[in-house]
């Protein structure tokens, strides 16, 4: 809502197909992924675009897309959040993706490329260490052992989430270690919701941008 289209580029990938269906239409949202055989394809050509901007910031002589967008505003290039719902279904259909999450995450930031992952399953063999720890941000929810908060935390936070929105975050670089917070909850019918989003897409105008090219890795060849 706060970035126009060239500002900011959002790909979605959605393994329950369901929760991110209504945001396509969204200007800022190049693609929503349900088919999680393909996710690789997406994180693999993500990787592909961050070493093409590493080109541009070293050629620009800058260390991140904030200086880079500042020094040459003529020629802005768009952040990237890819978000990754559900990560325990997708990583038991696709388990290369710890590769390129953990690369994403590892190396991405500075090219203004973001990660975020969510899953309802926070344990050990979900959330490997080199996952998490190229991940630095950490938001929960209640949880429902005292083991899943550290595996996230790497201990148990001062305050522990009680339900009903209520969350505890740490953030990377803040100085306070962790940061309570209440989400808002909204009860709405099936048809308010669709009416909500389709208000906001008409409100951005038909403005678009045309997303990163996403190529087969393995391209079929057609013989005659």
């Amino acid at each position: 809502m706060l970035r126009k289209p060239n500002e900011l580029m959002m790909y979605l990938i959605d393994p329950k197909q369901v929760e991110f269906a209504q945001f396509n239409g969204f200007p800022q949202v190049a693609k929503v992924l349900d088919d999680m055989t393909k996710a690789n394809v997406l994180l693999e050509s993500l990787i592909i675009e961050m070493e093409k901007r590493y080109t541009k910031l070293k050629e620009g002589k800058v260390k991140n897309l904030w200086d880079y967008n500042n020094k040459f505003s003529d020629a802005k290039i768009p952040f990237i959040v890819v978000v990754v719902d559900e990560y325990a279904d997708l990583k038991m259909v696709n388990p290369t993706v710890d590769e390129y999450l953990a690369r994403l995450g590892q190396k991405a930031r500075a090219s203004g490329i973001h990660v975020i992952v969510a899953t309802q399953r926070p344990s050990v063999d979900i959330i490997e260490g080199t996952t998490k720890a190229n991940l630095p941000s950490k938001i929960s929810f209640k949880l429902d052992s005292t083991g899943d908060y550290k595996t996230i935390f790497d201990g148990k936070p001062p305050v522990v989430p009680t339900g009903q929105g209520h969350g505890t975050m740490r953030l990377n670089g803040q100085v306070k270690s962790f940061e309570q917070f209440q989400g808002s909850i909204i009860t709405m019918n099936a048809e308010e919701e669709e009416l909500i989003f389709e208000n906001i897409k008409k409100s951005f105008k038909g403005e678009k941008v045309e997303g990163i090219k996403i190529e087969k890795v393995n391209e079929e060849t057609k013989e005659e």
